[in-house]
């Protein structure tokens, strides 16, 4: 049986909840101590705060605090339909959980009520699809978080070895890891399993409507032989692209990031500037839609920053080939607005480690490992000019040009 909740605060919240702050892509947000999640829904804003945030709620709905009884959140809420859901993947019977309160609730944005909910679904930070990793664990299905159903997507039976105990026969492996390229397809990393070992070795497949493609040889690709753990970062649902962290370990206490893009079949295209360990603050949802994520970032004093953050994967391209100091082209250029085209020209100075005055220009290539690297934090520098090669010019003139155009 749902329970509801009413707040005295129902009346100013009602009054409140078309407040909206208007978040451009070319600019940052102050981080605020405890902030756990931060998003943006429709033209709503949440916030929710860790149990360190010393107040009577951690949940705020247009800054307005909407849980009377510190309902604690343990990972970013799920939007949909006019309803957030919080602790939609919480464990069963953990005692820790239930310490903290971290309840399963929704909250409807049309009536201002939260009310529990008794099932559990998983949720990617690409918003793509509702699933879980049901009992046994080889087999992956979709749940409406509406109403909790569930359907089949993945049976991994056959995809393994099995075994037999006490007349039960089940395939000696785990799904691992989840994430859906778009609605219909999702990528999963395979955990084999020896008889009485762990994770042997691990297997990625691309599963679209039951059908399983295994991708491994082109997750794999250089770096056969070696220990690789691989993960999608980011999905672009429009140009249907995909920006992957490929961990590799090239021995026990080291290790490098790679990232590639590949398209929805996984084919390789290009690798690129690698993220530095992303860290997901919320999401813009628009007309349902995910239109890009909040990041945690820092500027070049250390403070902390939150930063929106769009897959753009020709942006991508072309700043990877712009910092291998490759010559760009229009067609290279072609669609990227002003935007995209001053981050782009700014990459080429950040390459060498330029000191920028925009903060947004700060946070934004602080997301990246190659101008957030201990090495050169605190030797940044304006003086950069002698540095820069004739194809570096080139670009930076070329770039200037559709700018220009474009700005007229």
């Amino acid at each position: 049986m749902k329970m509801k909740f009413r707040f005295s605060i129902i009346l100013l919240l009602s009054i409140l909840n078309s407040i909206a702050q208007d978040f451009r892509l070319d600019t940052i947000l102050q981080w605020e101590d405890h902030l756990l999640y931060l998003n943006k829904y429709e033209n709503n804003q949440l916030k929710c705060y860790s149990k360190e945030y010393k107040n009577k709620s951690y949940l705020f709905f247009n800054q307005i605090p909407i849980d009377s009884n510190q309902i604690q959140t343990r990972s970013n809420p799920f939007f949909i339909d006019n309803k957030i859901f919080f602790n939609a993947n919480r464990l069963e019977n953990s005692f820790s959980i239930d310490k903290f309160n971290t309840k399963r609730i929704y909250y409807d944005i049309k009536d201002s009520m939260t009310y529990e909910f008794n099932y559990k679904f998983n949720f990617d930070i690409n918003y793509q699809q509702c699933y879980i990793v049901d009992t046994p664990y080889w087999k992956l299905k979709l749940v409406n978080p509406m109403n909790g159903q569930k359907s089949s997507f993945m049976d991994f039976f056959d995809f393994a070895e099995h075994e037999t105990n006490r007349g039960i026969t089940y395939p000696l492996l785990s799904i691992d890891k989840v994430f859906f390229i778009n609605h219909e397809v999702a990528f999963v990393r395979i955990c084999l399993r020896g008889n009485f070992e762990g994770c042997i070795k691990y297997r990625y497949v691309v599963g679209n409507k039951g059908e399983i493609l295994d991708v491994t040889d082109q997750i794999k690709s250089n770096y056969d032989g070696q220990k690789y753990f691989s993960e999608i970062i980011f999905t672009c649902e429009k140009n249907k692209f995909i920006r992957e962290n490929l961990e590799i370990f090239t021995n026990s206490l080291s290790r490098k990031s790679v990232n590639r893009l590949f398209d929805e079949n996984f084919t390789y295209i290009s690798d690129l500037l690698v993220l530095n360990n992303p860290v997901l603050i919320g999401v813009n949802i628009q007309n349902g839609k995910l239109q890009y994520h909040f990041l945690r970032s820092f500027l070049n004093n250390e403070v902390k920053v939150i930063i929106p953050y769009k897959f753009i994967p020709q942006l991508d391209l072309a700043m990877y080939k712009a910092h291998k100091n490759n010559k760009l082209t229009e067609e290279d250029l072609e669609g990227l607005d002003l935007y995209a085209l001053g981050i782009l020209r700014n990459s080429i100075f950040a390459k060498y480690n330029y000191a920028f005055n925009s903060e947004f220009y700060q946070a934004y290539f602080n997301l990246f490992a190659f101008y957030n690297h201990y090495e050169k934090k605190g030797k940044r520098t304006k003086d950069i000019n002698d540095k820069l090669t004739e194809t570096d010019k080139y670009n930076i003139k070329l770039i200037t040009n559709i700018e220009k155009e474009l700005g007229k």
